[in-house]
C-alpha cells in the first residue's frame, strides 16, 4: 500500500508518498490510491491507532519538540531542517511502518467497512440557525447555568459553527463533540436557541424506538416485534405487570442493575426478583453472550457486533454485556444516520441534517417536506448483517418552540384576556401574577404524553380554544363567547402550580430522561390536587367570577374521573365543548 504523509506533519512544501515498491517522491496532491496521514482529524491511522489503544506520535520525539518550544514555532515545524537527517528519515520510516501496520488490522477492517462512513455523513451536517434574541437572553440571563456550552452555539451571520464529532474519544463508541457547538451537553430548556432556517420550518428529532434491546434480540437470530416491552410484558411475564415495568425490567438486564432495584421495581406484584430475571435472560439470550464475552475479556479487550474494540475496564459479566449492546447500538444508529444523510443529498431535498444526538438526528425540515421524513425513517431501519427492523419516530423537539412563539402565545393570551367583560382586571391580575413561569410552562412531564416542553402551557390553551370555536360552530352551539375564552384558556391553568411554585421542576436524572422520556418531575413540596381543581382554586383566588357551567366545565376539561362520575350524562353543553376540544388537541398532538 501506497502511504502519503501531509505536508502539514513534515513542515514541507509537498507532501511524501512512500510508494509499496519502496520508492519515496514528493507530490502536490494525495493519490486516491495511498493511505492518507495527517491530512485531517479522521485520517485512517490516527482513528485507528485509538481504536487500538495505540499512542499517535506524529513528530520525531518528544526533545525535539521541547527543544523547538523556545523558539515559538508550534505548527507547520519544518522537521527537515530542525533535526538531523538520519532522525527526519527515521521519523518518516516510523510513519510508514506503522501506516502499514495498522492497515493490515482488523480495527483497520472495521474502519473501512463502517466507521469511515459515519464520519463522513458527519462532515455532511450543516450549521444550525441561531434564534439571536434568545441567545442573547440566556447570555445576558446571571442565573443561566453551562454559558460555556450556550457560547459555543454563537452565531456568525445567524448561524453557528457545524459540530465536529469524535468517534474514539469514549470506549463504547458514543460520539463527543471535538469542535463547534456542544450539542450532546446543551440542556433541553436551552434548546430554544435553535431554530429553522425556513420559513414555517421546524426541527424535527429522528431517534431509535427501544433501539439496545431491540438489537440484544436481533444478534441472537430474533426479528424482534415493534413493541418489543408489550410483547416482553405479554408472553414473558404473562401479562402479571404493565408494559412500563417490562421496560423498566428490561433496562435492568440491559445495564446489569442489581438484585435491589429488580426488587424495588417488581414490588407490589407476585413475580419472583430471580425468575423473572432468569426468564428475560433467556428470552434475548444474554446469560451465553455474558459467558462468551467473559472469556474473550482475557485478551484486554472484547469487539462489539460489527468488530470494534472494547477495552476492557470491568471484566463483570453483566458490564461486559452492557458494553457490547451499547456499542453495537453505535453502529446500528450511526448506519442509519449516514444512509438518511446520503439520501436526503441523493434526492436533492432542501432539508439540512445538523446534529447527531446519540441515537437522534435533528433535522432542519422545511414545511413542504415533512412527509419525505418517512421514508428516511425507513432508510434508517436497517442495520448490516442483521435482518430486525430497527424503527425510528420522528417528533418535534423542543427548540421547536422558541422564545419568540413563547413569548408571542403569551401576548395572544392576554390580549383574549381582554376580551372577558367584567372579568377582565381580575383575569389580568392573575396572569401577572405568574407571567413568567407561564411563558416557560410545559403541559406534561412526558414526551410520550403532550407538549412537555417549555410554552407547553401555552401552546396547549390556545389549542383548544381554536378547536372549541371550530367545535361551537360546526354544530351551531349557542354560547356565550366570554365563556368560551375564559374556560379554554384556563382550564388547565393550574398544571402552572400555585400562586408560588411550579407543578413541573425539571428531571434532572438523566436515566430518566433518556429512558422514560421524563422532560420534568412533579414538585414534592406541591399539595397534591387535580390540574383542574387547582384551576377552579387560582381562578377564585385571584377573584375571577365563574357561573355554574363556567365551573363545570373546568372541573371537567380533563373528562370525566371516578370523583366526578356523578356529572356522567349530565354535563352542560359548555362542560362537554371544552372537554372535546381537550382531548382532541392532545390527540393529535400524540399522533403528530
Amino acid at each position: 500500500m501506497n502511504i502519503c504523509i501531509s505536508k502539514k506533519v513534515l513542515g514541507t512544501n509537498l507532501h511524501l508518498l512512500a510508494k509499496q515498491s519502496g520508492e519515496i517522491v514528493w507530490t502536490s496532491i494525495l493519490p486516491g490510491d495511498s493511505f492518507p496521514v495527517g491530512f485531517s482529524d479522521h485520517d485512517p491511522l490516527r482513528t485507528v491507532s485509538e481504536l487500538m489503544g495505540k499512542e499517535l506520535v506524529l513528530t520525531p520525539g518528544k526533545e525535539y519538540v521541547e527543544a523547538l518550544k523556545v523558539t515559538g514555532v508550534q505548527e507547520n515545524i519544518p522537521w527537515h531542517q530542525a533535526v538531523p537527517v538520519n532522525v527526519f528519515k527515521r521519523f518518516i520510516q516510523r510513519i510508514v511502518d506503522d501506516s502499514r501496520s495498522i492497515s493490515s488490522s482488523d480495527q483497520y477492517r472495521y474502519y473501512q467497512n463502517y466507521l469511515i462512513k459515519a464520519q463522513r455523513a458527519s462532515q455532511k451536517l450543516w450549521p444550525v440557525k441561531i434564534d439571536d434574541s434568545a441567545y442573547q437572553k440566556l447570555m445576558a440571563d446571571p442565573l443561566t447555568p453551562n454559558k460555556n456550552v450556550i457560547q459555543s452555539f454563537s452565531p456568525t451571520n445567524g448561524f453557528s459553527r457545524k459540530t465536529v464529532y469524535g468517534f474514539t474519544s469514549t470506549n463504547t463508541g458514543r460520539l463527543t463533540v471535538r469542535k463547534g457547538p456542544q450539542i450532546l451537553t446543551l440542556k433541553k430548556e436551552h434548546r430554544s436557541i435553535l431554530t429553522s432556517r425556513f420559513n414555517k420550518g421546524r426541527i424535527i428529532q429522528l431517534d431509535y424506538t427501544s433501539l439496545e434491546p431491540r438489537l440484544a434480540l436481533s444478534m441472537i437470530g430474533h426479528n424482534p416485534p415493534k413493541d418489543i416491552y408489550e410483547e416482553v410484558a405479554k408472553n414473558i411475564l404473562d401479562n402479571r405487570v404493565g408494559r412500563e415495568t417490562a421496560k423498566l425490567l428490561t433496562i435492568a438486564l440491559l445495564y446489569g442493575m442489581g438484585q435491589k432495584r429488580v426488587k424495588d421495581i417488581l414490588s407490589g406484584t407476585m413475580l419472583d426478583p430471580a425468575t423473572t430475571m432468569s426468564n428475560l435472560d433467556n428470552f434475548f439470550g444474554a446469560r451465553v453472550i455474558r459467558e462468551e464475552l467473559s472469556k474473550q475479556a482475557s485478551a484486554g479487550f472484547i469487539q462489539n457486533y460489527y468488530g470494534r474494540n472494547i477495552r476492557v475496564r470491568n471484566d463483570s459479566e453483566h458490564v461486559l454485556y452492557n458494553n457490547l449492546i451499547q456499542s453495537s447500538a453505535v453502529d446500528v444508529a450511526l448506519q442509519g444516520f449516514s444512509r438518511i444523510i446520503q439520501m436526503i443529498e441523493d434526492h436533492g431535498k432542501k432539508m439540512k441534517p445538523i446534529f447527531i444526538l446519540h441515537d437522534a438526528l435533528l433535522i432542519d425540515c422545511p414545511p413542504d417536506e415533512v412527509k419525505f421524513l418517512d421514508t428516511l425513517c425507513e432508510a434508517g431501519s436497517k442495520a448490516d448483517n442483521l435482518d430486525a427492523h430497527f424503527y425510528e419516530r420522528t417528533s418535534k423537539l423542543t427548540i421547536d418552540m422558541n422564545i419568540e412563539k413563547m413569548q408571542r402565545d403569551y401576548e395572544m393570551f392576554k390580549t383574549l384576556c381582554e376580551k372577558l367583560g367584567d372579568r377582565t382586571e381580575s383575569a389580568i391580575k392573575l396572569l401577572t401574577h405568574i407571567e413568567e413561569r407561564l411563558v416557560t410552562c410545559p403541559s406534561s412531564e412526558r414526551t410520550e404524553y403532550f407538549n412537555s416542553f417549555p410554552g407547553g402551557l401555552l401552546d396547549h390553551a390556545l389549542k383548544i380554544l381554536d378547536l372549541s370555536y371550530k367545535l361551537v360552530k360546526a354544530h351551531d352551539a349557542k354560547l356565550p363567547k366570554e365563556s368560551i375564552i375564559l374556560c379554554s384558556l384556563f382550564c388547565l391553568i393550574g398544571k402552572i402550580g400555585d400562586e408560588e411554585q411550579d407543578l413541573y421542576l425539571p428531571q434532572d436524572n438523566e436515566w430518566r430522561q433518556k429512558n422514560l422520556g421524563e422532560n420534568y418531575k412533579f414538585n414534592p413540596e406541591l399539595r397534591h390536587m387535580r390540574a383542574t381543581h387547582r384551576s377552579l382554586y387560582l381562578l377564585q383566588r385571584f377573584g375571577v367570577d365563574l357561573t355554574q357551567e363556567e365551573w363545570l366545565a373546568i372541573l371537567l376539561a380533563d373528562g370525566l374521573t371516578d370523583d366526578t362520575r356523578l356529572y356522567s350524562m349530565r354535563e352542560p353543553t359548555l362542560a362537554l365543548v371544552i372537554s372535546s376540544a381537550n382531548k382532541l388537541v392532545m390527540a393529535s398532538g400524540r399522533e403528530s
